[in-house]
């Protein structure tokens, strides 16, 4: 059984980049900091 599978690495990807989108989406000015 190894602790790293491909799995949730690519879940935590796919996660962050609809989460950036989103949020450039949302506010502009929120990419700032």
């Amino acid at each position: 059984m190894r602790p790293t599978s491909p799995m949730p690495a690519m879940m935590l990807v796919l996660l962050e980049q609809a989460y950036t989108s989103l949020m450039n989406v949302a506010e502009p000015g929120y990419k700032d900091w």
